[in-house]
């Protein structure tokens, strides 16, 4: 008589949250975004079947994604099905599209307090470390076992959308730029793949205007009575070129507007 193996004992969760690999990152952050547009500013609550609809994925899959959602900060618990997005969380969903590197920043931010930092300062203080032996650390910290395994490669993807780490093409994981180590220096530069390092994520945020200027700077840039006329004349100028002027005179036309612009009384149209 044939002999079966007997089936496993239905696998326990890990001790820790991790995402569910039954669903892919890239469908999680679509719920994230989804979530941030139903929230609004004033962070309303949402049911788990409207996030599924407005992302476009079935709603088991909505329901495998919360638990690591709520346990990362980014969602909140409001009832049965029922959530509400975090402030961090709608901030994540909305930068996503237009800002992608302060979202992922927002994300760091966001893991920062997790239980698999500290595995993560850890492992990666040397430097780049065999994805093997990254792995095993996450699933012994994170009180799992082999079957896990799974769960950890998603975990290991959502590290790297945080830029917490980065996966090499030799199967080392080094620290990414956002990533603090135990001696609190940021994560080498070494093994960077297309990430975005931290200094030109600086570089961009002081190019963008201050949101509020104070008092002496609105004096300083505030215009003159002439200065308003003069603005007002060039901008009526320009829109007459626009409406009157061909393709192929409005280059030569705004070059003028641009000398005119400062002031140079060698302009034909600052004679006129």
């Amino acid at each position: 008589m044939a002999t079966y193996a007997r089936p496993h004992a239905p696998t326990q969760p890990p001790q820790h949250p991790m995402p569910s690999r039954r669903v892919s990152v890239a469908n999680q952050i679509k719920l994230l975004i989804a979530a941030a547009v139903l929230g609004g500013p004033r962070l309303k609550a949402f049911s788990i079947h409207d996030a599924a609809k407005h992302a476009s994925i079935a709603i088991g899959q909505a329901r495998y994604s919360t638990r690591f959602l709520v346990e990362a900060g980014l969602w909140d618990t409001i009832g049965n099905g029922v959530y509400a997005p975090s402030q961090a969380g709608r901030d994540f969903g909305t930068l996503w599209e237009s800002s992608r590197e302060r979202a992922r920043a927002v994300l760091a931010g966001c893991f920062s307090t997790m239980w698999f930092m500290q595995t993560l300062q850890r492992e990666l203080a040397a430097g780049p470390t065999p994805v093997e032996k990254v792995e095993a650390a996450l699933l012994a910290d994170g009180g799992g076992h082999q079957q896990h395994i799974k769960l950890l490669r998603s975990l290991i993807e959502w590290l790297t959308v945080a830029m917490l780490v980065e996966q090499q093409p030799d199967g080392m994981i080094a620290p990414g730029p956002l990533l603090t180590l135990e001696d609190g220096l940021a994560g080498p530069d070494e093994g960077r793949s297309n990430s975005v390092s931290m200094q030109e994520m600086i570089e961009d945020d002081e190019e963008e205007p201050q949101i509020a200027a104070q008092p002496r700077d609105l004096e300083r840039t505030a215009m003159s009575p002439s200065e308003a006329r003069s603005d007002s004349v060039m901008t009526y100028l320009a829109i007459e070129a626009l409406q009157r002027l061909g393709p192929e005179q409005i280059p030569d036309f705004m070059k003028a507007l641009a000398v005119l612009s400062q002031g140079n009384p060698e302009s034909i149209l600052h004679r006129c």
